[in-house]
């Protein structure tokens, strides 16, 4: 076990079944930083330093991602130092049914540098894609000393993100920084799946992982029960729920499941489940494959038929991705309330599975912009709180100096300049006469004039204003 000074209150040292990892040296607080702007040993963007024409129709007649490709021929050109560095990342000869069998298969097609094999070849391009990061723009990669040192969980105690610098625009440094509190001697992880994919269910986790990164996922949340999978009680006058446990046979849960008030849930019903879930995972999985499938008209239809399953609204992956479909839909259609009313239901859903992601704060924050674009006066002390949620969770994830926890505090700032005092109605840019205010049904928004109101009014708002109620009823939950 030896001790690196760049690497903060950690080392690196070999752990059983993953070759190394980084462990703790001492207890390490929440937003503990323990790599500080670490320069890349090697990075690949969507124009390589090197580009070569029959690189590139080699990658595209044979179906091949071509960093690791440019990376095992960069490697050639580096100095004697970043040789070595490179060499003592982990790689692996497990490629089979992962994104680098094309190029395993198809590599004689390519020519090699001399006194080069083929079998070194593969490993050099193994060896970057097995440890590359994406970072920057989405087609930027790359691999650092230190940073690629941390094994993955998807529940991870640290966090990383790169720096832009004057030297290296195009990837930056790397920073990595602690989530939460840590014992001497345990594991630091990060995760290798960006926010989102972290929000998917454990079997899907798994497939990413092995054909990105070649290893079947271990981790704790891994084994245990799946809480993206979340189904309502079979008893239908309960209001209880259970999670799909990690253990399963033929297809449903090995064991006896209960919900959270006790009823067991017999073996017809949990078939019922897994097959209700196949279908919506399907039809979800349709409209996000296809922009003319992705209209207001199929996802509320879709949002309809899950309401009435056997699928928890809040506590499942698949109607939260509905609602994420909609709070991006209504966003752009400006028709705040119901934007809110289904970033809401994205931000409740992330909360649920005790995830600290930046999705959190940016779905707490959203919703929020939506509630202030939407005039909602009445629902000021709410706004501040999901704003001030935003920010103290970013700067949990990120260094104060952070874009977007700098950001997210401004907003926090600009929240007391916020008065409800402009007109309800989106195109219009009148104050509103504090003496002579027109206002919807329910009180919860002000106009300038009869005329606005009567303009802004497309079914919103009224007597119980259903949308306004329907988000108030869906924070108690």
């Amino acid at each position: 076990m030896s001790s690196n000074p760049e690497l903060q209150h950690a080392t690196v040292a070999p752990i059983a079944g993953k070759g190394n990892g980084v462990i703790s040296t001492a207890e390490i607080e929440p937003n503990t930083l323990l790599i500080e702007k670490e320069p890349a040993l090697m990075y690949c963007t969507q124009f390589p330093k090197m580009r070569f024409k029959h690189v590139d129709k080699f990658c595209f007649e044979n179906e091949v991602k071509a960093h690791p490709v440019y990376a095992a021929l960069q490697y050639f050109t580096e100095s004697e130092e970043t040789k070595q560095k490179f060499l003592e990342l982990y790689t692996s000869r497990e490629l089979e049914g992962g994104h680098l069998q094309p190029l395993a298969e198809n590599l004689s097609k390519l020519p090699m540098p001399p006194k080069v094999t083929h079998e070194q070849f593969l490993e050099l391009a193994a060896r970057y894609d097995l440890n590359c990061i994406q970072v920057g723009e989405t087609n930027h990669t790359a691999v650092y000393s230190l940073a690629c040192r941390f094994n993955h969980s998807c529940a991870p105690n640290c966090t990383w993100w790169t720096v832009a610098t004057e030297k290296d625009p195009m990837c930056g440094d790397r920073c990595v920084s602690s989530l939460t509190k840590i014992k001497k001697g345990e594991e630091l992880t990060t995760s290798y799946l960006d926010g989102n994919e972290l929000l998917l269910p454990t079997e899907t986790r798994r497939e990413i992982l092995k054909q990105l990164k070649y290893f079947e996922c271990d981790c704790a949340r891994c084994n245990a029960p799946d809480v993206t999978r979340c189904f309502n009680c079979a008893e239908k006058k309960c209001t209880g729920h259970w999670v799909w446990p990690a253990e399963t046979a033929d297809g449903i849960p090995k064991t006896q499941v209960k919900c959270t008030k006790g009823h067991v849930q017999k073996k017809p019903y949990l078939q019922k489940v897994a097959t209700e879930e196949r279908k919506f995972a399907k039809a979800t999985q349709a409209i996000l494959d296809n922009d003319k499938l992705r209209t207001e008209s199929h996802i509320i239809f879709l949002l309809n038929e899950l309401q009435k399953s056997t699928l928890h609204e809040l506590k499942h992956w698949i109607p939260a991705e509905v609602h994420f479909l909609l709070a991006d839909l209504y966003t752009q259609k400006k028709d705040h309330i119901q934007a809110a009313f289904h970033w809401l239901h994205r931000f409740l859903f992330i909360q649920h599975t005790g995830l600290l992601i930046p999705q959190l704060s940016w779905a707490a924050e959203f919703l929020a912009d939506q509630l202030v674009a939407a005039n909602l006066h009445s629902m000021k002390g709410k706004i501040t709180e999901f704003y001030a949620f935003a920010a103290a969770t970013l700067s949990t994830m990120y260094m104060s100096e952070h874009p977007h926890v700098t950001a997210a505090v401004k907003k926090v700032e600009d929240l007391t300049q916020f008065t409800g005092d402009e007109c309800g109605f989106d195109e219009c840019s009148n104050s509103v006469p504090t003496d002579a205010a027109v206002v919807c049904g329910c009180g919860c928004r002000s106009y300038c004039s009869e005329k606005c109101k009567k303009a802004a009014d497309q079914g919103h708002h009224g007597p119980e204003c259903p949308m306004l109620a329907a988000i108030n009823a869906t924070m108690l939950q």
